[in-house]
């Protein structure tokens, strides 16, 4: 997986590396999230959310 016009192939081993990474950020990305969820109190986690696209 390179970058855009890579046309070298690319390895497995890289590959590997790209998702292992975008894994890593996907974990510290849920972390700061949660940690700030934590922090919130029960009426503010459970208030009505206004957005752009509803759910």
């Amino acid at each position: 997986i390179g970058g855009h016009g890579d046309r070298t192939g690319g390895t497995m081993t890289s590959a590997a590396t790209y998702f292992r990474a975008m894994a890593c950020n996907n974990a510290w990305s849920n972390h700061r999230l949660l940690t700030a969820c934590a922090k919130l109190t029960d009426a503010a986690f459970q208030a009505e959310r206004v957005s752009f696209f509803p759910s």
